[in-house]
């Protein structure tokens, strides 16, 4: 191949290196050039250009990377089709990627025309996740080149993909005398978050004494039932193996394979074998979303790979998590408990219900009274407080619909410019509060009851990294969100009726998502259509039950 600049006459039959902007447009990088762009180059006063000229035994740069890619995909990995000089490999299925990394550092250093970049070995991938790319760095390398980077990696693909089984997964969760009960509740929901979006299933819960013989009989029962793995979340943490769940699986039949893992946060798991199947110990940081030494090890096994110890050894290598400021410090006494987050709440309730074309939906009887007082009622119900409620149109009539509940009430004077401001004016009805988070709810979701609350407070956990709870139904996500103070500063921010969808999705690693069992967390009555439906579906009760807590 031959590069560098040619005199117009002699450029028929090239290949442009540069992209020239012309008056009547841009002739683009990598163009083979014919007359047309010939004379489009001399009109605008070119008298010569940068090119590449293919010599004999040259291969073009999308025919190489062709032949190139074509060595990394194992099974489950598809090639795409290559342009630019570039060829990417993508997961067909979800699951866990292994990386020849020697066999890849051997393709990258037969020339530097050739380059391959993939993701790092033991990636958990989803089904259309990039995982590899070849990049030809020239227009065009030899064909030598190529056949010597077929005969260094010849032999197995460089990628192999291995697909998460849908396996059914044991959960035993022991407790102590007078912990609180969030605890529990928090570690069901942190852990079945992970497995299901591993493509596998929460399949049982069992929650226990923190007891050698209690967690023995119940991890037996589960492994009786199939489940495969069983994950054992302590009500302390593992640090011998002679504490209470290690014996426990000893107790059982099974045996101790690995106490401690060379990860940080997570080193406090061990791993277990019982009747074939695999026994994990979760370490006490997978409370949190964010992830830990305990995420590679649990999506290893839903793909059906093994935990050798080679491979344990090995986490150590990148298994540095997120720093945290506790690391280091002295352990607190035993005795001294932390006092459960306090949590406030915000019930929007100022929008002039346009979509409704009438009349004001939150005063509007609903199950035999005014849609406004379902939300407000439960959150008075939940141990959220104080209670906010936001007003601004049709002020009056909607507090008028919510007298006698305690209740505190803002009114938002710019409420038709859009949601932000009746958040804005929320947080700061609540600042002189010693809040830990707040809640903020639609007053037009009457179908979310106490207990959905109960969830998302139960979950939230700042102090282990849950700074955000959001219900998830069908994999949606919904209402009401429970934000942690860190964000009460980007929330009064916010500007317009968008919300707060974006801040959700640039602080992911603090999102806990609440799994909820019905869809009223995405029940919101905008419309006349919604609201007969709703109505129809929950005539009025017998009392004043919740028609979600009946």
């Amino acid at each position: 191949m031959r590069f560098g600049p040619l005199p117009l006459d002699a450029l028929a039959g090239t290949v442009l290196a540069h992209s020239v902007r012309l008056p009547d447009g841009v002739l683009r990088k990598g163009l083979l050039l014919g007359p047309d762009e010939v004379t489009r180059l001399a009109a605008a006063g070119h008298t010569e250009v940068e090119v590449v000229r293919l010599e004999p035994g040259d291969l073009s740069e999308d025919a190489a990377a062709a032949r190139v890619v074509a060595l990394l995909a194992g099974p489950h990995l598809e090639v795409g089709p290559a342009a630019t000089g570039r060829a990417n490999v993508s997961a067909v299925r979800a699951g866990v990627v292994q990386v020849d990394a020697a066999g890849v550092a051997g393709l990258n250093g037969v020339d530097e025309a050739v380059t391959a970049s993939t993701v790092p070995d033991g990636t958990a991938v989803q089904a259309g996740q990039l995982v590899a790319t070849v990049k030809i760095i020239p227009f065009a390398v030899p064909d030598p080149v190529v056949g010597a980077v077929e005969a260094r990696v010849a032999g197995a693909p460089l990628l192999t993909l291995h697909p998460f089984r849908p396996a059914r997964v044991g959960l035993i969760v022991t407790t102590l005398p007078h912990e609180p009960a969030r605890k529990a509740a928090l570690a069901e929901v942190a852990v079945g978050a992970r497995v299901e979006a591993l493509g596998a299933r929460l399949d049982r819960v069992d929650v226990v004494a923190h007891e050698r013989a209690a967690v023995a009989a119940v991890l037996t029962a589960q492994r009786a039932d199939g489940l495969d793995p069983v994950l054992l979340f302590g009500a302390t943490q593992t640090s011998d193996r002679r504490d209470v769940l290690p014996e426990a699986v000893t107790r059982a039949g099974g045996r101790v394979l690995r106490v401690g893992i060379p990860a940080d946060p997570g080193n406090l798991l061990f791993h277990g074998e019982l009747d074939g199947g695999t026994v994990l110990g979760v370490p006490g940081c997978a409370r949190a979303p964010a992830r830990s030494g305990f995420d590679p090890v649990l999506e290893r096994v839903l793909a059906g790979l093994d935990l050798s110890p080679a491979w344990m050894a090995g986490l150590g290598a990148g298994g540095l998590y997120k720093e945290s400021a506790a690391r280091g410090r002295p352990r607190r006494a035993a005795e001294e408990e932390r006092r459960p987050p306090r949590v406030g709440a915000i019930l929007l309730a100022a929008g002039r219900s346009s979509r409704m074309g009438g009349p004001n939906k939150l005063t509007e009887p609903f199950a035999g009274r005014p849609l406004v007082t379902w939300a407000a009622d439960a959150l008075v119900a939940s141990r959220a407080a104080p209670v906010v409620v936001v007003t601004g149109h049709d002020a009056d009539a909607v507090r008028t619909a919510l007298t006698g509940r305690s209740l505190r009430f803002a009114h938002n004077p710019r409420f038709a410019e859009g949601l932000s401001t009746s958040l804005r004016v929320g947080l700061d009805a609540l600042a002189d509060e010693a809040l830990d988070g707040v809640l903020v709810a639609l007053a037009d979701m009457p179908l979310v009851g106490a207990g959905d609350l109960a969830r998302l407070l139960d979950a939230f956990a700042p102090d282990e990294g849950v700074h955000v709870c959001v219900p998830v139904h069908d994999r949606t996500r919904g209402n009401p969100v429970l934000w942690g103070r860190r964000h009460f500063g980007a929330l009064a921010g916010l500007e317009g009726d968008v919300g707060a969808r974006g801040l959700l999705e640039a602080h992911r690693a603090e999102v806990c998502e609440v799994p909820v069992d019905t869809p009223s967390v995405l029940t919101d009555l905008d419309t006349p259509e919604a609201f007969a439906r709703a109505q129809a579906a929950f005539p009025p009760p017998d009392g004043h039950l919740h028609p979600r807590d009946e």
